[in-house]
């Protein structure tokens, strides 16, 4: 918009309080002007050429998205009736009929609403990291709460989908390496969770938990069926303030050895131990000496 020349009116110019109010204006307009304009692929391109903002198009189901607008089209300004513009625009994948009533029911409806928030994700987080860059660790502890909270709704497949486009970000420090580390632990989890044991195997096996802190080997024995040192692992988190009762109950990782009676009887019993405070029994001893 910097090289783009406006017609305004002075009366207009003195309506605004300051130049910033002004330009935030000009901006509102234009943006109204391009959803009028431009159609959705036109829109999706000018997001990828003029604003070098990816689409994720290996990611993102934009036929489906593209399908869903036309379909609110023909509901709202064509009385719910197939016609050859609808056909066309979408290749027809529900292969329906022109002059067919189309519906909407809730699977679709709630399918549709995912694609939406994925998408909307997505482009918001690849929108930050164009314009925001200093601001990386804020937006990677936003990606690793967002699959915390679609893994906490059951939604594994979105967090799935959604830790694909994770995956390619590298860390540039500790605090990174943490909040990526727990979003691929949500991935995993989710994988487990889909039942997709390939996929699962194969993330588990390039892993390497040498260095790891204990809550990430704990983590990483629960995914592999390990459950030899799991209760030392759950004393070692503990102290290390990682682990308690209620973090226990919250994490989706620990459903996994919740459902073996024996060995979640053995956790909740070591998690209900309080740790000892080694500066209360430092002075404890100072004290009786």
């Amino acid at each position: 918009m910097n090289e783009k020349k406006f017609s305004i009116a002075l009366k207009e110019i003195n309506e605004f309080d300051s130049i910033e109010e002004f330009t935030k204006s000009l901006i509102t307009k234009e943006i109204e002007s391009m959803m009028v304009e431009l159609t959705f692929d036109e829109l999706l391109e000018h997001f990828h050429s003029n604003l070098e903002i990816d689409n994720e198009k290996d990611l993102i189901f934009w036929d489906k998205i593209r399908e869903c607008r036309e379909r609110r089209h023909l509901i709202v300004h064509n009385s719910s009736l197939v016609n050859k513009k609808y056909v066309i625009r979408t290749k027809n994948p529900f292969n329906l009929k022109i002059g067919e009533e189309i519906h909407i029911d809730k699977e679709y409806f709630q399918s549709s609403c995912k694609e939406f928030l994925l998408a909307g994700i997505i482009l918001s987080y690849n929108s930050w990291g164009k314009w925001d860059k200093e601001d990386i660790t804020s937006a990677i502890n936003e990606m690793m709460v967002d699959s915390y909270d679609l893994l906490k709704q059951n939604e594994y497949l979105m967090v799935s989908r959604f830790t694909d486009y994770v995956k390619k970000i590298e860390a540039r420090n500790e605090q990174q390496e943490d909040f990526l580390l727990r979003t691929k632990f949500n991935r995993l989890i989710s994988l487990k969770k889909l039942g997709n044991e390939n996929a699962l195997s194969k993330e588990l096996k390039k892993m390497k938990m040498g260095t790891a802190s204990p809550v990430f080997k704990l983590a990483y024995s629960i995914l592999t069926e390990n459950h030899k040192n799991i209760v030392e692992l759950v004393n070692q988190s503990k102290i290390m303030g990682d682990l308690d009762i209620t973090k226990y109950n919250e994490w989706p990782i620990y459903d996994f050895v919740k459902n073996i009676p024996e060995l979640n009887t053995k956790i909740e019993a070591e998690l209900k131990i309080k740790v000892a405070d080694p500066e209360f029994n430092k002075k404890g001893t100072n004290e009786s000496n």
